[in-house]
């Protein structure tokens, strides 16, 4: 997987996280997004 990465200074960090909130686009990835479904201590299918 490649990302393009951008430095930007805190203030235009805080700008756009502002932005997000605004546009009420906060919030955590539910579960059904968990990629570590199988780490040790979850409860994940080992079963193949």
């Amino acid at each position: 997987m490649l990302f393009t990465v951008k430095v930007v200074s805190q203030a235009e960090y805080d700008a756009q996280m502002q932005k997000l909130r605004d546009q009420d686009m906060t919030g955590r990835l539910g579960p059904e997004y968990n990629a570590n479904n199988n780490l040790p201590g979850t409860d994940g299918n080992t079963d193949s």
